[in-house]
């Protein structure tokens, strides 16, 4: 929720309604939209881009021909009620659209839950890449051991993704019937 609330503050559109119960067992509706005034506390997706993050970018739009880096896509719908938080969402020239999400130690919770995400989703145009050091988790590795879909769109990576592991992940996308963020095939 930490992340999800200043991303849906920074959409040009949205709508957010929750019922709330109190302790006292008396139940409140609210009804949020981008209209109510509400601004991000902070601007951490326009903020401060490290040096990797940099390179990475760079590297991809001289080197990677037939794909670009979309702008910050900061979250995508998935089927049901589920949202990720993609780093980056990737385009390719025949319209494919394919986002990466990377799990670092201080993300790390939402990747088991991600990896049954898509084996039950295969549609979804998602990526993952987990920083090698999550490897100490037990759980983590044999989450990723044992998941035929991280075998197909993940990778593991040290600092940053490396090209030569995203390239081919994207490439196994174009052609194929996937959905958009939204749901919609193409």
């Amino acid at each position: 929720l930490a992340l999800f609330f200043p991303a849906l503050l920074e959409q040009p559109h949205w709508r957010l309604r929750a019922q709330i119960e109190l302790r006292s067992g008396k139940c409140y509706d609210l009804r949020l939209d981008e209209t109510c005034g509400l601004r991000p506390y902070t601007h951490r997706f326009h903020a401060y881009v490290p040096e990797e993050i940099r390179l990475f970018e760079r590297a991809f739009t001289e080197e990677v021909e037939g794909w670009r880096i979309e702008g910050e896509g900061i979250f995508i719908p998935l089927p049901g009620e589920f949202y990720a938080f993609p780093d980056y969402t990737f385009r390719h020239e025949s319209g494919v659209t394919v986002s990466m999400e990377l799990f670092h130690p201080w993300h790390s919770g939402q990747l088991r839950v991600r990896l049954a995400f898509l084996e039950r989703h295969p549609e979804v145009p998602l990526i993952v890449g987990v920083a090698r050091v999550l490897l100490k988790d037990a759980g983590v590795a044999e989450a990723i051991e044992g998941s035929p879909i991280f075998a197909q769109r993940g990778f593991l990576f040290r600092e940053m993704p490396t090209l030569s592991q995203v390239r081919p992940l994207l490439e196994r996308f174009v052609g194929m019937e996937v959905s958009s963020p939204t749901g919609r095939s193409r």
